[in-house]
């Protein structure tokens, strides 16, 4: 399947997603979703759910709607995609764990509990995808961090409530 098979080219001269009714983006099957997704970050930021997409630009994420999943195009994601590049993948990891993603499917917590000078989590609060607690619990040299909203919609990919994000 060509990307372009799924677009419509609209009087301007731009593209623009005509197949599914609830987002406007294409639509791609599981499958499809597969072969795309190692080509383009997975991401899903939709602000502007029937963005124009000029001719030579391809889709950067994808966004997961109840039909399926719709590539989505925007020229937002490259702050996304630099985090991408400078987030160690064992940085990933870490991430994932701190909010239990591994053992569920859904984060179901949002704490992960080292030494104050670990240097990845360090980063990562340097990256704003992290925040760091401020008292030492057991009085010695280990403090709670946490995943920001932010780190949160990075890891999970999709844009999270302000009321989900605290319920964690």
């Amino acid at each position: 399947m060509n990307i372009n098979d799924l677009l419509v080219k609209n009087q301007y001269n731009l593209y623009t997603a005509a197949s599914c009714k609830l987002t406007g983006l294409p639509m791609l099957s599981s499958s499809d979703y597969g072969n795309y997704s190692d080509k383009w970050f997975s991401t899903s930021r939709c602000k502007a759910m029937r963005q124009a997409v000029k001719d030579d630009e391809e889709p950067v994420a994808f966004y997961r709607c109840k039909n399926g999943y719709c590539a989505l195009y925007s020229r937002e994601n490259e702050e996304s995609k630099s985090l991408l590049r400078e987030v160690t993948p064992y940085q990933l990891e870490l991430m994932k764990h701190c909010v239990g993603i591994g053992r569920k499917r859904k984060p179901y917590r949002n704490y992960f509990f080292t030494q104050e000078t670990d240097k990845d989590w360090n980063e990562l609060v340097e990256k704003e995808l992290a925040e760091k607690g401020t008292n030492n619990p057991n009085k010695d040299e280990y403090i709670y961090f946490w995943l920001s909203k932010k780190g949160l919609e990075f890891i999970l990919g999709r844009s999270v409530s302000e009321k989900f994000y605290k319920e964690l």
